[in-house]
């Protein structure tokens, strides 16, 4: 998004977290993937064991949809033609017309 924009300081918006920033916290220090694999039950339990915490199931289930959505965006946005996640947020608006002025530029180039 950065070469989109033409912007090395360019950060999209993110909604705030809010109650939900600690599962943030922990999906980044146990994740957010393995690889090219999502985060496992089995990763989840070593987590909690080598953090002396124990989460609750809803919380595991959540950081594995988090993982498994982080990754599957991650390979949608290999495509030069996929779309940002936020299309509805003021960043994407911001990249659309960078894309236009490369494309004029492109054209009166």
């Amino acid at each position: 998004m950065k070469d989109s924009a033409r912007d090395d300081e360019f950060e999209p918006d993110m909604p705030p977290p809010g109650d939900a920033e600690y599962l943030l916290k922990h999906f980044w220090q146990v994740g957010p993937t393995l690889g090219d694999e999502s985060i496992n039950n089995t990763e989840l339990r070593n987590y909690q064991e080598n953090e002396g915490i124990t989460l609750s199931p809803w919380e595991c289930k959540t950081l594995r949809r988090l993982s498994i959505e982080y990754l599957n965006e991650s390979h949608k946005a290999t495509k030069r033609d996929c779309p940002p996640p936020f299309a509805d947020s003021t960043d994407a608006a911001r990249l659309k017309q960078a894309e236009i002025l490369r494309n004029l530029d492109t054209f009166l180039g």
